[in-house]
């Protein structure tokens, strides 16, 4: 059955739908997480005020988000995306936030010193500092994105890998849902590879 679902191109096609939906979702993340990051990690007044509330929605798990956003898009793709991108941003602001608190202050006083715009501050110090943690950021908010994606779709999307994954469910058909399964363990763990 999973030879022909792959020669047959039915597998493939809700693999890309899904990978869509999840670099769409993950793009608006990154998009609006990176900036965030910046701002909070170099403004503590604005960390006080927003972090609280990237604490309060950690926890929240993805699926948790499916009814407020088949409430607020409706059925289909801006549902899905909103789900990857809210759950993929809280790794990435956190971990921006600590790439920039990781700064030497040395290093930054002594730019200062030396008449550094914010400019050549950001470029010569605060990104290239905070490049490891802004990269494990997105590392974790991409596996976030690909976790999640199964829980939006299985829920009002007519495609992607997780529609695939409810319809073996609801038509008994089981040898389907562990085609899906297996492929989406593949899926992720090559995503920890990258």
């Amino acid at each position: 059955r999973l030879i022909e679902l792959i020669t047959n191109g039915y597998l493939l096609k809700h693999i890309w739908i899904s990978f869509k939906r999840v670099i769409t979702g993950f793009l608006i993340a990154v998009l609006l997480g990176f900036p965030l990051g910046v701002f909070m990690g170099r403004r503590e007044s604005a960390k006080m005020f927003i972090q609280p509330l990237f604490k309060i929605l950690a926890p929240i798990p993805g699926v948790a988000w499916v009814p407020l956003s088949i409430l607020w898009f409706g059925l289909g793709d801006n549902a899905a995306v909103f789900i990857i991108a809210v759950s993929a941003i809280t790794p990435i602001v956190t971990n921006v936030i600590q790439g920039i608190e990781s700064i030497d202050t040395n290093l930054e006083n002594m730019m200062n010193m030396l008449k550094a715009s914010r400019w050549q501050l950001m470029r010569f110090l605060i990104i290239p500092s905070a490049v490891p943690y802004v990269i494990t950021g997105f590392k974790l908010g991409l596996g976030y994105a690909w976790r999640v994606v199964i829980a939006a779709e299985m829920v009002g999307v007519p495609d992607g890998m997780g529609y695939v994954l409810n319809l073996g469910r609801s038509t008994a058909q089981t040898e389907i849902t562990f085609i899906t399964i297996i492929v989406l363990a593949v899926l992720l763990a090559l995503m920890e590879k990258c």
